[in-house]
């Protein structure tokens, strides 16, 4: 599902209470909390929640510890979450 974008986008559209609601709602929170955000602000906080996801998935057979892998995904959020309104 992840390196099929439109399946998971018609998961998602099929209704009810889905894995992802609850990333939504977080979402949603946090990004109240950022003043005048962007689309593109949402979508760069959803991908700093993800990196735990990305870190593991980066991680498939190497060998990585688990504080390895955390410490990767932490790195990546900040880095995202660092950018967070600012535009080139």
């Amino acid at each position: 599902m992840t390196a099929n974008p439109l399946l998971l986008r018609g998961l998602a559209d099929s209704g009810g209470d889905r894995i992802g609601t609850a990333l939504n709602a977080l979402v949603d929170a946090l990004t109240d909390l950022v003043p005048e955000h962007d689309d593109e602000d949402v979508m760069v906080l959803r991908m700093a929640l993800l990196s735990i996801n990305a870190a593991v998935a980066a991680a498939a057979g190497r060998g990585a510890s688990d504080a390895t892998i955390i410490a990767a995904a932490e790195r990546a959020a900040s880095a995202l979450l660092g950018s967070i309104g600012a535009r080139s």
